[in-house]
């Protein structure tokens, strides 16, 4: 694999972002506009995708902490 593919970003749609965080789309949206959410990248003002990368590390940073 090249240092390019390695590089890239893999971008996920609003339905791809609730199934991974488990909450609804609408839930999603709610979070981005009150910024509780990691900003999507906005392509058209009805384009928006998030990078996986960083869903991922929401994910991570507000899952509930074991006993």
């Amino acid at each position: 694999m090249s240092d390019t593919s390695q590089s890239l970003i893999e971008m996920i749609d609003i339905k791809e972002v609730s199934v991974m965080v488990g909450v609804s789309s609408q839930t999603i949206r709610r979070w981005k506009k009150k910024n509780i959410f990691p900003a999507p990248h906005e392509y058209s003002p009805v384009t928006l995708r998030w990078s996986k990368s960083e869903v991922l590390e929401w994910i991570e940073q507000h899952r509930p902490k074991g006993n």
